[in-house]
């Protein structure tokens, strides 16, 4: 039987800082989703689970924190994993619409590739989706 890739969603309108996240993923063994919008991740966590999913802030449209507060309303979703990834500081962060402590794991750019992937990891290991 071969082994099934615990699926990762990556969130970034930026094409560059996605495929640093690919990158840096890559040797975890992931199947690595991605997605330029908020709005696009969304659909597509309607349409599938994720062991994590590891989204850019700042986004036009919805950003990070709206997004993470959409995936949250989803009874499904409650304890799917989120990274919030921002240049900004935490405390100037909490200043963005649609902040709310506790829905989400904050990072700081630039993440050292060592912590991002123990984090994605953790999260793999205690995947378990409903639908095999």
């Amino acid at each position: 039987m071969a082994r099934v890739k615990p699926p990762v969603l990556l969130v970034d309108d930026d094409d560059d800082d996605l495929f640093a996240l690919e990158v840096t993923l890559e040797p975890l063994g992931l199947e690595i989703v991605k997605a330029g919008s908020g709005d696009d991740a969304l659909r597509m966590i309607l349409r599938r689970e994720f062991a994590i999913v590891i989204m850019d802030l700042m986004m036009p449209g919805m950003n990070g924190f709206e997004v993470c507060s959409m995936i949250r309303t989803r009874d499904r979703c409650r304890d799917l994993p989120v990274v919030i990834l921002t240049g900004f500081d935490e405390e100037q962060s909490k200043e963005i619409a649609g902040y709310r402590p506790g829905e989400f794991e904050f990072m700081r750019k630039p993440v050292l590739p060592e912590v991002l992937r123990a984090r994605v990891a953790d999260s793999v290991a205690r995947f378990s989706p409903v639908n095999r």
